[in-house]
């Protein structure tokens, strides 16, 4: 087990704390995780602190940096007893055993690319829960309702200090929490809120935005599963705000997106036909891709599809 305090590999033998006085929460026995490795995920998350992050986006690093290691002690044990067969049999064989072994090598090599198993979600939450419970809150993990309540100096027109141009609306309130935590509202002056009406005390600002000007685009943000495009259907159709002679912009995913954006493969979305939550994006990913479909006035999961495609198709730069 690697120190997160010191950096010293402790044998796990002598016990859950460091010469440097680190006390592990996490035992790599019982459950499956070291308070190294759960660091790193969330040191990947969030960009080394850089963002905010919610539990599927901790969950898909988590799925990202997962190896199925079996085939690698196969390949080094094969490469050895290939050279090996080189320099030391009798050369009336040596081509035989290589053969064997060469063909052997290809084959272990091809199960490493097959897509390696999904790690159980189960095991992350309960080492996050396990090591918050000890070390306390995990920096920058979101859940929802942070923001339910206003901030104690909060005044209605510091609303504008960042010129509200559009309102979002997303399916879920911790994507209220992830977006405004991370500063999106600020760099692209936009009201957030969710469905449900949270936070509460911004619904009011809302109505007065929307009856203010008639030429301001209401935006929704729904996940790729099958509660998410019912709630879009749903909500569009509304009449919670004042949005009825607005523009209306659908910026959701949907699971024939999921299907093409490369980045969710190590999520192995067939496994769930292909709907998962849009917060399993990146928070960078998802921040700039949301930039972009903004302003084209598109769906999220399309751009990032199309950036994919693109990518697939684009030539060679080595010609």
């Amino acid at each position: 087990m690697k120190c997160p305090k010191c950096g010293t590999n402790h044998r796990y033998r002598d016990g859950m704390k460091c010469n440097c006085h680190y006390q592990f929460a996490l035992d790599p026995k019982s459950d499956q995780m070291t308070d190294g490795k759960l660091l790193a995920l969330v040191r990947g998350a969030s960009s080394n602190g850089t963002y905010y992050f919610t539990p599927h986006q901790l969950y898909t690093t988590y799925c990202s940096r997962h190896r199925d290691a079996g085939c690698l002690p196969a390949i080094a044990i094969v490469g050895v007893v290939a050279t090996v067969a080189v320099l030391m049999v009798p050369p009336e064989i040596k081509l035989v055993c290589v053969s064997i072994l060469l063909f052997a090598l290809v084959a272990i090599v091809i199960a490493a690319f097959v897509p390696s198993s999904v790690p159980p979600r189960s095991t992350l939450e309960k080492a996050v829960q396990k090591y918050e419970g000890i070390k306390g809150p995990i920096s920058k993990l979101v859940r929802s309702h942070r923001l339910a309540d206003p901030p104690p100096d909060w005044d209605e027109p510091d609303i504008y200090d960042y010129g509200v141009e559009r309102v979002l609306v997303v399916q879920r309130d911790i994507l209220v929490d992830l977006l405004v935590l991370n500063g999106f509202h600020k760099a692209q002056r936009t009201l957030i809120i969710s469905g449900g009406g949270y936070p509460t005390y911004l619904t009011p600002v809302a109505v007065q935005v929307l009856e203010q000007n008639s030429e301001m685009p209401v935006f929704f943000l729904h996940d790729a599963t099958r509660e998410g495009l019912v709630w879009f259907e749903q909500i569009s159709k509304s009449k919670k705000l004042p949005w009825q002679d607005h523009a209306k912009v659908d910026l959701g995913i949907y699971p024939d997106d999921i299907r093409r954006i490369k980045k969710l493969r190590k999520l192995r979305p067939e496994l769930s036909n292909y709907g998962l939550e849009i917060d399993v994006l990146p928070y960078a990913m998802l921040a700039v891709g949301l930039e972009v479909a903004i302003e084209e006035r598109q769906s999220l999961g399309y751009l990032l599809a199309l950036r994919d495609a693109e990518k697939e198709h684009a030539p060679s730069s080595f010609g």
